[in-house]
């Protein structure tokens, strides 16, 4: 039995999606935003993730945390909810647990792809976040998973990727903040598959899951002008920034040597897919 947190998000909806696909059972919880009739399986509104009671058989995938925190006061108050939701429900007595992590958790400052061992040097509250529920998730025997910037149909409004996109729909100058930027674009069926992987595997610790291959921002501007040939268009920077480093991408071996996973496609796929609508 699978249980996911978050099944109205962006990842979790594709995780219920897979694993109802596989004639898995599966349980979906939300808070908010009820998926439509067309939805593969029912999901219940709940008011309070740690009401959800633990089965030793029942393997919690646990989605349902904020995909950002700014530094807003409101945000300080979602961060200490998500805070104790972790403390009451990633350390019930369920099966397995898989915890739903973040690539910002090793900061930006070096240009070498992180591997699981390397410092975490994220200094946001969100990093901060993602490293309790990881050291919860470990203590309960489960599976964290470091998860770089995912693409596809249904990812966030403020991904740069998604930025990039309206403004080239308007056929005019595309402005980005910065182009220098290196991050690890990963598919979201690719996310999927790591997650769904390490449900089933039920192995303990700490996982990868990215492309290893970095793209600056520059690179996926020019990349969705070419597809949409525009190779006139102008790129305005709006605040460009001294030379300093901001990359991060992830090393997926260790991934690969415990799931068996690797990411199936590439970032032009992905692209072409979503300027498609077909993902």
């Amino acid at each position: 039995m699978f249980i996911v947190t978050g099944a109205s998000g962006f990842i979790g909806r594709h995780v219920v999606a897979e694993l109802a696909s596989r004639k898995l059972p599966v349980f979906a919880f939300c808070r908010t935003g009820i998926p439509d009739k067309s939805f593969p399986i029912a999901v219940e509104k709940v008011a309070d993730y740690a009401s959800i009671p633990a089965t030793q058989d029942g393997v919690l995938i646990h989605l349902a945390e904020p995909s950002r925190l700014g530094d807003f006061s409101e945000d300080k108050k979602i961060l200490e909810r998500s805070r104790n939701l972790q403390q009451q429900l990633l350390g019930k007595q369920f099966g397995h647990v898989v915890y739903a992590s973040s690539a910002v958790v090793y900061g930006t400052q070096h240009t070498r792809p992180r591997r699981v061992g390397d410092p975490t040097e994220g200094k946001s509250d969100y990093a901060r976040l993602k490293l309790s529920g990881e050291e919860i998730t470990r203590g309960a025997g489960g599976t964290a998973i470091r998860i770089a910037n995912t693409v596809g149909q249904g990812m966030s409004e403020s991904n740069v990727l998604s930025h990039i996109m309206r403004q080239v729909d308007k056929n005019g100058p595309v402005r980005v903040q910065r182009l220098t930027p290196v991050r690890d674009f990963v598919n979201i069926r690719d996310v999927v598959r790591a997650i769904v992987s390490a449900a089933i595997m039920r192995k303990s610790g700490t996982l990868n899951a990215g492309t290893g291959k970095g793209l600056s921002v520059r690179d996926v501007v020019e990349a969705v002008l070419k597809l949409t040939v525009q190779p006139d268009c102008k790129i305005i920077e709006t605040d460009p920034a001294p030379e300093t480093v901001s990359h991060l991408v992830l090393d997926i071996e260790d991934t690969t040597a415990t799931l068996g996973w690797r990411p199936e496609y590439d970032f032009s796929e992905t692209l072409q897919s979503l300027m498609n609508r077909t993902d």
